[in-house]
């Protein structure tokens, strides 16, 4: 007879610890973790029973304190089969105590232990530059590892004005359809387009999953792009455009050169492109199913194919067991296309 399958949750405090942060996990009822492919934090939810009322005397969460957090499971595919998913280190964002029934909330988020990143505006001019390098100097003031995926990206010159560096490199990497993100310390910088050429990790048919939702723009992609930006020099407005066909995109923005407005127009369609047709379900937990992986999804008739999942909402209860929630948005031709 095959054993149970099980999935626990285990929060470890980063730092000095007490004795209320070593049975934290004890008292986990339930957990949600979002895990993100580019744009957003990661973050994770908390539930802990507060029967005792320990949590509103001497444990009451700070803000600020940081944890790592991990899912295990056990008998999943096989008896004796045991496998950890590492969602990644947190920093406690807000929490909130409540009763009855008497519980406690707290909300994490993926993010560095100094606020600065998200908080301190900076004013910086950035000249004959890489996207690389300017990513590496913004790690390396935050005490973060860079993880830099992708090619040489060239920037001339760019201001960055009374802008966080948070949301400074993740505009710039916007704007080369680079995806950014925060994992365990680690300023995570990839190219898109590299990641969706990679194989389907997993094939899931129609009936693996529940509460699917298929959307798909009636106009479909955008076969081209036609880009506006005005000449720093001469302040004249010079258009450049990409691509062929009868669907434009039309973008007005900033750009150093030609060459750097040609960059920009393409990776805005291609931007544009990823939510042409996306979907979303719940389907049972597997470690391969994380985001910026892709996937192939079969018995879905016309709209099968390749999907690169943008999201996976992780779900852990000793009530309601442990899911996952997906949202992917297919895999389509990018400009330019190869000859």
């Amino acid at each position: 007879m095959s054993k149970p399958r099980k999935s626990t949750v285990s929060i470890k405090k980063l730092g000095k610890t007490s004795k209320k942060d070593r049975l934290m996990t004890d008292y986990c009822e339930s957990l949600e973790y979002t895990d993100i492919a580019s744009g957003e934090s990661d973050s994770a939810s908390i539930t802990l029973c507060n029967a005792n009322k320990k949590f509103l005397n001497d444990w009451l969460p700070k803000k600020g304190e940081r944890y790592q957090l991990k899912i295990n499971t056990y008998n999943w595919k096989k008896d004796k089969d045991k496998r950890m998913l590492n969602c990644g280190k947190f920093v406690i964002d807000d929490f909130s105590v409540s009763g009855r029934p008497l519980e406690c909330q707290i909300n994490m988020v993926s993010k560095p232990a100094n606020s600065s990143f998200s908080t301190k505006k900076r004013t910086k001019t950035w000249k004959n530059v890489t996207l690389k390098q300017i990513a590496s100097k913004i790690a390396k003031r935050y005490k973060m590892k860079l993880v830099y995926d992708g090619g040489t990206v060239k920037i001339k010159n760019i201001e960055q004005k009374k802008t966080e560096d948070g949301s400074f490199i993740k505009s710039l990497c916007d704007d080369y359809a680079y995806g950014i993100k925060i994992f365990s310390s680690k300023l995570v910088i990839y190219s898109k387009g590299k990641y969706e050429k990679k194989k389907a990790v997993k094939t899931i048919n129609e009936k693996e999953v529940s509460g699917w939702n298929f959307n798909t723009t009636v106009a479909g992609t955008y076969t081209g792009a036609k880009y506006s930006y005005t000449n720093p020099k001469t302040n004249k407005t010079i258009s450049v455009k990409v691509g062929k066909g009868s669907r434009w995109l039309t973008v007005q923005g900033e750009a150093s050169n030609k060459a750097d407005a040609l960059k920009k127009a393409y990776a805005a369609v291609n931007n544009s492109n990823e939510q042409a047709t996306t979907i979303s379900f719940t389907t049972m937990p597997d470690p391969k199913l994380i985001a910026t992986a892709n996937i192939k999804l079969t018995g879905f008739g016309k709209l099968n194919g390749k999907y690169f999942i943008d999201s996976v909402k992780h779900n852990v209860s000793p009530s309601n067991g442990y899911t996952v929630s997906l949202e992917c948005h297919k895999v389509v031709q990018r400009l330019p296309k190869k000859k």
